[in-house]
C-alpha cells in the first residue's frame, strides 16, 4: 500500500459527510485488487469509518471489493472474518446497515428477488429468493416498519 493514508482518510470523511448531510446512502468501499491481503490495514481503517458513521443508517460497507487470486480458506475467509468482526460490534447499537443484497433478479445467491421478476414484486414475499428472505427478517426484526407508502405490507 502507498500513498499518504491520512490524506486520503481526509477524502473518504469528506465524502462520508456529505452524502450523511445530504441524506444519501453511502458505500464504503475498501477497494483493492491485488492478492495481498491487509487485515491491519482494513481494521484501522474500517475501525475509524465506523466511528465517523456511528449513530447513521446512510453508511454501507464493501470489505473487500474484487480481491484477485486468493485462497479462500487460508486468505480470504480469515480476512474477512476479522474486518467483518469490527463492523458486527457496531451494527445493532448504531444502527449501521450492511450489504447482502443485489436488489434485482439474477439466477446468483445475493440477489434479492428470484429470477424473472418485475420492478413491483419488490415488496412481494412471493418473489423473494432465499438470501431476499433472510435479509428481509433481519431487517425487520432491527427495523420498524414503513407506516405509508408502497412497501408499508413489506
Amino acid at each position: 500500500m502507498t500513498g499518504n493514508i491520512l490524506k486520503e482518510y481526509a477524502k473518504v470523511e469528506r465524502v462520508v459527510n456529505a452524502a450523511i448531510n445530504n441524506c444519501m446512502y453511502v458505500l464504503i468501499d475498501w477497494h483493492y485488487t491485488d492478492s495481498t491481503a491487509y487485515p491491519d490495514k482494513a481494521v484501522e481503517f474500517f475501525s475509524r469509518i465506523i466511528k465517523l458513521c456511528a449513530g447513521k443508517c446512510n453508511c454501507l460497507y464493501e470489505t473487500w471489493n474484487e480481491p484477485k487470486n486468493n485462497d479462500w480458506s487460508a486468505q480470504l475467509k480469515p480476512y474477512h472474518e476479522t474486518v467483518i468482526n469490527v463492523a458486527y460490534e457496531f451494527l445493532n447499537n448504531n444502527r449501521i446497515s450492511y450489504i447482502n443484497w443485489a436488489v434485482d433478479d439474477k439466477s446468483e445467491q445475493s440477489a434479492a428477488l428470484q429470477p424473472n421478476s418485475v420492478p413491483a414484486d419488490v415488496c412481494s414475499d412471493a418473489k423473494l429468493s432465499t438470501s431476499g428472505e433472510f435479509v428481509k427478517r433481519d431487517l425487520t426484526t432491527k427495523n420498524a416498519k414503513p407506516q405509508t407508502g408502497e412497501c408499508a405490507d413489506f
